[in-house]
């Protein structure tokens, strides 16, 4: 069976994606404050739709992604 390409990206994204927020949960909140210290990255959400954020990363490697369609409890 082949399975799209697009379909495998999409797949992939979502395993790299699930692993970072596996990773940070192994961490304690005092440590993900202090790698994000490192970073020095700023979130400020400027309304439920709008967050700007700001650090020492590669503007050339930033993923912008939708809004999730689905609510928080």
């Amino acid at each position: 069976m082949r399975v799209p390409f697009d379909d495998q990206v999409k797949h992939m994204r979502n395993v790299a994606h699930q692993a970072r927020l596996e990773a940070l949960a192994k961490h304690t909140p005092e440590e993900r404050r202090e790698r994000y210290r490192e970073l020095d990255l700023r979130v400020v959400a400027h309304s439920k739709e709008e967050i700007e954020v700001s650090g020492l990363f590669d503007p050339e490697r930033i993923y912008i992604s939708a809004p999730s369609s689905t609510s928080p409890p």
